[in-house]
C-alpha cells in the first residue's frame, strides 16, 4: 500500500507505543538480583509487544519516524533475550560439568575403597556408558563455552578416560566367555564387544588401538567357538575379523609404546594398569594370529619387542616373572 493509501495513527497505537517505551525503561531498572530465567521471561513477553508495535508502525502514514526507533527497541530486546539465554545455558553447562566431574571422581573412589561395582563388570559398563553419554554432551557444547572459566583440557581428558573405562569394562565382562552356551548371553557379550570397538575407533590414542584390536579379535574367538559348537568349518567371518583386528593389535610391535606403558604401570593407577593388562593381551593375540598365518618369525618378533620393553622398564624387578613367562612362550613358537 502506498503512502497515500495509509491512514493516520490512532490513540490505541500511540498508547501501545508509549507503553512499550515505559516497560522497556522499567525493565532496565528492574531488580538486579532477579534470576536470568525470570528476566528472560519478562523480556520475551515484552518482545511480543515490541514486534506488534513495530508492525503497526508500518501501517500508518504519520509514524515513519517511529519505525527506526522502534526497530532499535526490537533489536535491543532480542539481544537481551539472547544474552539471558546464553547465561541460562552456560549455567546448565557448568552444573552438568560439576555433576559429571563429581560422579567421575566418585566412581574412582569406589574403586580404591573396594566397592563391589568394580567386580561387577556389567554394572560398571552401564555406569560408565551413562557417564560417557554425558561427557560427550559436554564435549559437543565445549566450543561455545571454552573461552570462559571451563577447563577445556579436563573435559577432554574425562571424556577420553570415561570412554576407556567403558570399553575396558566390556573386555573384562567378556573375558573367557567365548564358550558361553546361553545364546542370550552370547549375543549380549558379542554386541557389547561391537560397542566397545565403535567407541574405541573414535580415539587415536594407543590404548584405544589396543582396545579395538583385542575386542575385534575376541569377536573372532566368539565366532570360532560358535562354529565349533555347530560343527562347521566355515572360517570366512573369523578370518575377516582377524584381518580387521591385526592393524590395531600391531601397535604392540612398537617398542616405544610398549616401554611407555610398562614404565607407567605401577599398580597405583587403574587406568594405567588396565592399559598394561590389555597390552599384554594384544601381544598374545597378535602372536597367535601370526602363528595361524604361518609367520612364526613375526610371532617371535612380537614377543621379543614386549620382552625388551619389559626388561628396559624392569628397574624394580617387578616384571621378572612375566619376562620369564614370555621367554618360555617365545621359545615354544616353533
Amino acid at each position: 500500500m502506498g503512502l497515500f493509501g495509509k491512514k493516520e495513527s490512532n490513540e490505541e497505537y500511540r498508547t501501545l507505543r508509549d507503553s512499550l517505551f515505559d516497560e522497556w525503561n522499567h525493565l532496565l531498572s528492574d531488580n538486579p538480583y532477579e534470576t536470568a530465567e525470570k528476566m528472560k521471561q519478562k523480556w520475551t513477553t515484552l518482545s511480543y509487544k515490541a514486534n506488534n508495535v513495530y508492525k503497526l508502525s508500518k501501517k500508518y502514514k504519520d509514524t515513519e519516524n517511529d519505525i527506526p526507533k522502534i526497530k532499535t527497541y526490537v533489536d535491543d530486546i532480542n539481544n537481551r533475550i539472547s544474552e539471558y539465554s546464553f547465561e541460562i545455558d552456560y549455567k546448565k553447562f557448568k552444573n552438568e560439568f560439576s555433576s559429571v566431574l563429581k560422579e567421575y571422581e566418585e566412581l574412582l573412589e569406589e574403586r580404591y575403597s573396594g566397592s563391589g561395582i568394580w567386580n561387577d563388570y556389567y554394572e560398571l559398563m552401564t555406569r560408565y556408558e551413562k557417564l560417557r553419554n554425558r561427557t560427550e554432551w559436554l564435549l559437543r557444547q565445549l566450543p561455545t563455552y571454552s573461552q570462559y572459566d571451563i577447563d577445556e583440557r579436563l573435559v577432554i581428558d574425562i571424556n577420553s578416560n570415561t570412554a576407556f573405562y567403558y570399553c575396558a569394562s566390556i573386555l573384562w565382562l567378556t573375558e573367557n566367555k567365548e564358550n558361553e552356551r546361553d545364546q542370550t548371553r552370547r549375543d549380549l557379550y558379542y554386541q557389547c564387544l561391537r560397542k566397545s570397538e565403535a567407541v574405541a575407533k573414535q580415539f587415536t590414542e594407543g590404548r584405544f588401538k589396543v582396545i579395538k584390536g583385542v575386542a575385534c579379535n575376541r569377536r573372532a574367538l566368539f565366532n570360532e567357538a560358535y562354529e565349533n559348537m555347530c560343527g562347521s568349518n566355515d572360517r570366512s567371518v573369523i578370518n575377516s575379523l582377524l584381518r580387521e583386528a591385526k592393524p590395531f593389535l600391531s601397535i604392540v610391535e612398537s617398542p616405544d609404546y610398549c616401554y611407555a606403558v610398562a614404565k607407567k604401570h605401577t599398580g597405583y593407577s587403574t587406568i594405567n594398569d588396565w592399559e598394561w593388562k590389555f597390552m599384554i593381551n594384544a601381544t598374545t593375540d597378535l602372536c597367535i594370529i601370526y602363528q595361524y598365518e604361518g609367520n612364526l618369525q613375526r610371532a617371535r618378533t612380537v614377543v621379543n619387542v614386549m620382552i625388551e620393553a619389559l626388561q628396559k622398564a624392569n628397574v624394580l624387578g617387578n616384571y621378572s616373572d612375566l619376562i620369564n613367562s614370555l621367554i618360555e612362550f617365545r621359545n615354544g613358537i616353533i
